[in-house]
């Protein structure tokens, strides 16, 4: 049912006010109007759209199937920083394993080899982060190496001395010039 200037006389509205009225709803209907030709310009445009979105999507296919998973790189991330954490844990339980290697009196140039074969599993580390039961891992190393343990002592190059009976042992009471004037007669002669 549409609204009529019969319809609001009968309703018994004054002429002046059914103009006013008749006005805003021309209004109202006119807006509505270019909504729905707005609407059907967007739908019409619609088929458009859809067929570049699947060629798009028909070309970049390959690409979208490239890229990682979420659960995927969570996880990968997730290892890295589990590795990171073991890595550090790792240090800690060496850094113990060979202090407690030095104060036992293992040869420091070998601590490296000793700790190379060492069980870090059997090192615990405390809330502070501190190792404990470092002897369970130090007592194989100490039957597997015991000859890198003991007192280190080191010793430099054996002295050299010259040979005894020099050709002139006056040597050093000569001046140069007396010392080349002999050198020189001894390739003469």
């Amino acid at each position: 049912m549409s609204l009529t200037r019969k319809m609001l006389s009968a309703m018994g509205i004054e002429a002046d006010k059914i103009d006013q009225i008749i006005e805003g709803h021309t209004d109202t209907v006119n807006g509505l109007k270019d909504e729905i030709a707005t609407y059907k310009a967007d739908a019409e445009k619609l088929p458009t759209v859809t067929k570049e979105r699947d060629e798009w999507k028909k070309k970049h296919d390959d690409v979208l199937a490239k890229q990682p998973d979420a659960a995927k790189v969570q996880a990968d991330f997730d290892k890295y920083k589990a590795d990171i954490e073991a890595e550090k844990t790792n240090a800690k339980k060496r850094a113990a394993l060979e202090a407690k290697l030095i104060a036992e009196g293992a040869n420091p140039d070998a601590i490296e080899l000793m700790l190379h074969g060492a069980d870090l599993e059997t090192v615990k580390l405390n809330e502070k982060g501190e190792a404990e039961e470092v002897d369970k891992a130090i007592e194989p190393i100490k039957t597997k190496f015991a000859k890198y343990f003991g007192e280190v002592t080191e010793q430099g190059a054996p002295r050299k001395t010259p040979p005894p009976g020099s050709p002139n042992p006056d040597y050093s009471k000569m001046s140069d010039e007396e010392y080349f004037a002999q050198a020189e007669a001894k390739q003469k002669g």
